[in-house]
């Protein structure tokens, strides 16, 4: 990481500095708030360690200048003064880490690691946050145009509406790992186990419809959240569950008992026997009964479908769950009739497999709020692509990366910390199946040939159409190279004039690749 110590003392200055670097920091030294922010002006920092009652300008206004203005920085103070009021106010200003002097070796290292830590998760929480809001604003709208839909569907015939509703459940399973096939036989779940159960047949139509909606709340959850390819932490899990309250603002709106049964069904689909669910915290007879049947439904057909981050568990492994969930988490006599019902359940599953996902599964690593949201939208439009994560961080990238199982991976050249171009020599060698774009806000010359080096299919610019993002994701899944034939001859002449003193990290035959790429031969040809 690159420090910058600030400490109008040169004793206490210079001494840090070493032992940073032993750490394996890089490290530059000011000796007062004017030069410092200088510094913070003109380099690329991660961390500044801050001397607290520095001449100049006041310390919590300091501080609450470099929050403001140098947002991607974490601010570590080292002080003096043991005051429990002067580390308060010095973290309501922006600081994240306090150390009193004197302090250890050990202690500094310890307190960098973890205020670096500190600063990654506030940043990927600042992210979380501004993608909801606009997510939320977003799907406010999308909601009130099908909800009306629905209303009018309604008024008309009973089963334009019920196609109005399959429609929209079908739009929204494109939000995560959810398929159409899994919908569909989870709601068809829905209508045997509510058959068995006594609900009367007239209701068996909306009920199969509505459950159709239950995760319909999802499409507030961001997406750096929903398309997380592993097990999501504690916080993560928080929002990811108010999918379930916010699914029931979006319906509960209607007017047609199709939408109040959809709007039942997604706020309390999560609420367990034995109380401990959520959004409500319901218990037993409390929790309606199509919302138990929908629970029970869905927690099979998941079970026995796959994910990013587990293969499907069989059959029995799945009845073994969910009896051992009876009184905790479903209703012990939905469960017997679950289990009397599990030959035909196991009939549908087995005539309705999973299919083959063969979409371009696309991976985003950048840290641009404004990036992701293009992206995203670019990707809904387009049935042949899937987002499967956005990562905001290299340290995120290098944990999730892999198990996305991507086919392209667009990388930020401005990530923070390492930087996007550091990135992509680990990405090559861990994920070697994968093609990968650069990605900046414009491009020059030297950029694409660093790319090209590095090891990327190729570049292109954050204000790119819509048009030529989908046409680079295709051609990078192909395997070609996202340049014009002048700019691959451009990148060989540089090349072969760089390898000759022995600068350049491509090989000879990568140079007669991208000659042969010049000639306007396809990658796939050259492979002949």
């Amino acid at each position: 990481s690159n420090i910058l110590i600030v400490d109008d003392e040169t004793e206490s200055r210079n001494s840090l500095g070493p032992s940073l670097e032993e750490g394996g920091h890089h490290c530059k030294l000011a000796h007062s708030s004017k030069v410092a922010m200088s510094l913070l002006a003109t380099e690329e920092l991660d961390l500044i360690i801050l001397d607290l009652r520095m001449p100049g300008e006041s310390d919590v206004e300091l501080i609450k200048s470099i929050s403001a203005d140098f947002p991607e920085t974490a601010i570590l103070i080292s002080s003096e003064i043991a005051s429990l009021e002067a580390a308060r106010e010095a973290f309501q200003a922006g600081a994240l880490g306090f150390l009193v002097k004197p302090f250890s070796k050990g202690e500094l290292n310890i307190n960098v690691l973890n205020t670096l830590r500190l600063k990654t998760l506030e940043t990927e929480r600042n992210q979380l946050v501004a993608e909801l809001r606009r997510k939320i604003v977003r799907t406010g709208r999308l909601m009130k145009t099908a909800v009306a839909d629905l209303e009018n569907s309604h008024s008309v015939k009973s089963t334009t509406e019920h196609e109005v509703a399959k429609r929209l459940s079908l739009a929204l399973s494109l939000k995560n790992d959810e398929t159409d096939v899994h919908i569909d036989r989870m709601s068809r779940f829905c209508r045997m186990l509510a058959e068995r159960s006594g609900v009367p047949d007239d209701q068996l139509d909306d009920l199969q419809v509505a459950a159709t909606l239950h995760d319909v709340g999802k499409i507030g959850i961001p997406d750096a959240v929903l398309l997380k390819p592993s097990i999501l932490d504690l916080s993560e899990r928080r929002v990811v569950e108010k999918h379930a309250e916010l699914g029931f603002v979006l319906l509960s709106h209607g007017q047609s008992p199709l939408l109040k049964l959809a709007a039942t069904i997604a706020h309390a689909h999560h609420e367990n026997w034995d109380g401990s669910g959520y959004p409500q915290g319901l218990q037993g007879k409390e929790i309606p009964k199509m919302a138990q049947i929908a629970a029970l439904a869905d927690s099979f057909d998941s079970f026995t479908s796959p994910r990013v981050y587990r293969p499907a568990f069989s059959i029995e492994e799945a009845e073994e769950i969910i009896r051992r969930d009876s009184e905790t988490k479903f209703d012990p006599k939905m469960v017997e009739i679950f289990l009397d019902a599990l030959p035909e359940l196991e009939s549908v599953k087995l005539a309705s497999p999973d299919q083959v996902d063969e979409r371009i599964r696309v991976l985003s690593i950048s840290d641009d709020p404004d990036f992701l949201e293009k992206m995203t939208g670019v990707i809904e439009m387009k049935q042949d692509l899937v987002l499967v994560g956005w990562l905001g961080t290299v340290a995120t990238a290098r944990l999730e990366a892999p198990h996305a199982h991507p086919d392209v991976v667009f990388v930020d050249f401005l990530l923070p910390h390492d930087g996007g171009l550091g990135l992509i020599p680990w990405l090559v060698t861990e994920m070697p199946d994968s093609s990968i774009i650069m990605v900046a806000e414009t491009s020059d010359f030297d950029l694409i040939l660093r790319s090209i080096e590095a090891g990327t299919a190729g570049f292109i610019e954050k204000g790119a159409t819509a048009d030529v993002i989908v046409d680079a994701i295709t051609r990078a899944f192909e395997g070609e190279l996202l340049l014009s034939p002048e700019e691959v001859r451009s990148v060989v002449s540089e090349a072969a004039r760089k390898r000759r003193p022995g600068t350049s990290d491509l090989s000879e035959r990568e140079v007669e690749v991208l000659g042969l790429t010049a000639q306007g031969l396809s990658s796939r040809d050259i492979a002949d």
